[in-house]
């Protein structure tokens, strides 16, 4: 699902689609640019700040519209024809997220319907695939990007205000790749798959999971929260002066750091440390925030959901995340220190202000 690059590597968050009717794939391709140019998240990729021991991991928004995701559009015999199309577009993924490209993907792939019309003229139907890189998406948000997709195209490739419903004829979502993952949990196909993917990408053939109403956790460390579109931005540039003035207006008010800085600095250590062999990165997804309406309205969050980063020692979970959390404000220290542009966004706090992360993440 994805090469191997510097040891470590996302599986890519993915939604499929079927367009029942003829699509206007001129207002398909305007829906995708209004919902990339919607969303910052969306046009963002990893740069390398410094050299050496001085290395720095920063999110940039690319506004190069020669760069912008493009929609691919491919032709099909059979819905069968079409879905394994569908699956080659999505094993030719390379989910780097330092490669040069953006982290969208999309795919319209056109087939004839099985029923003809009463005029002899056999209309079509479309599987519309859209994936995103980990980094800045997970898999709730993605079936909002999808529901924001749909709703633009409905809306003739223009991004409505009011987030209206879309037409139930163009929205019906046939799969979502974490539901797909229970289901094929005992094929041993798939299983196959999976320990050549964990064994590429230093991830664990079996995934640990959050069980139980009083949140059982198998992991021990989520870099991740969700951060209001209509707030702010949600990566901008801000200069080091600001967000260190950030930094101690946040420590002077709640005791702590703001959450995006600290979520900076985690993924730059884990990533850091994945390169070097000195971590492991689980796969972790949980629903927490299905059926909150408070949090429905976003996507393209910072690293939401991205991964569990568990530093590799035999220690107790607890002292290792003691330390990690530990090594994770050093790195933001660390990174401040530099003197480049930093990513910065709002903070998404507790309400109490005691907690690191959001109640529902802890």
């Amino acid at each position: 699902m994805t090469k191997r690059q510097n040891r470590f590597a996302w599986l890519p968050v993915t939604a499929i689609g079927e367009l029942v009717g003829d699509v206007d794939i001129a207002a398909l391709e305007r829906s995708v640019h209004a919902v990339v140019m919607r969303h910052e998240a969306l046009r963002s990729r990893l740069v390398r700040v410094g050299l050496g021991d001085n290395d720095s991991t920063l999110f940039v928004v690319d506004d190069d519209k020669r760069r912008f995701p493009q929609l691919e559009v491919r032709e099909a015999c059979s819905a069968g024809e079409a879905r394994n199309e569908v699956q080659t577009f999505h094993n030719e993924y390379d989910n780097d997220a330092f490669a040069p490209l953006l982290p969208v993907r999309a795919l319209l792939v056109c087939y004839p319907r099985e029923v003809a019309h009463h005029n002899g003229v056999r209309a079509t139907n479309a599987l519309l695939y859209v994936s995103t890189n980990h980094a800045v998406s997970d898999g709730w948000s993605q079936q909002l990007l999808y529901n924001d997709l749909v709703a633009a195209y409905n809306n003739d490739g223009v991004f409505p205000k009011d987030r209206p419903k879309p037409a139930r004829r163009y929205c019906e979502f046939l799969a979502w790749h974490n539901d797909q993952v229970a289901r094929l949990a005992d094929d041993p196909k798939v299983q196959a798959h999976i320990r050549q993917y964990a064994a590429a990408t230093r991830l664990p053939s079996r995934w640990p999971t959050v069980c139980g109403t009083d949140k059982v956790v198998d992991t021990l460390f989520e870099t991740g929260s969700l951060l209001h579109t209509d707030e702010v931005a949600i990566i901008s540039a801000a200069s080091v002066a600001a967000v260190k003035a950030r930094l101690r207006g946040d420590v002077a008010d709640f005791g702590r750091a703001s959450l995006p800085s600290v979520l900076l600095a985690a993924y730059v250590t884990a990533l850091g440390d994945a390169q070097l062999g000195r971590s492991v990165v689980l796969q972790y997804s949980h629903t927490g925030r299905i059926g909150q309406p408070d949090l429905a309205e976003t996507y393209g969050q910072l690293a939401t959901d991205m991964n569990v980063i568990v530093p590799a020692s035999a220690e107790p979970e607890q002292q290792q995340l003691g330390a990690f959390i530990s090594r994770v404000h050093n790195a933001v220290v660390n990174s401040l220190s530099l003197g480049s542009v930093v990513p910065y966004s709002l903070a998404y706090r507790a309400s109490d202000g005691r907690h690191p992360l959001p109640p529902q993440f802890n």
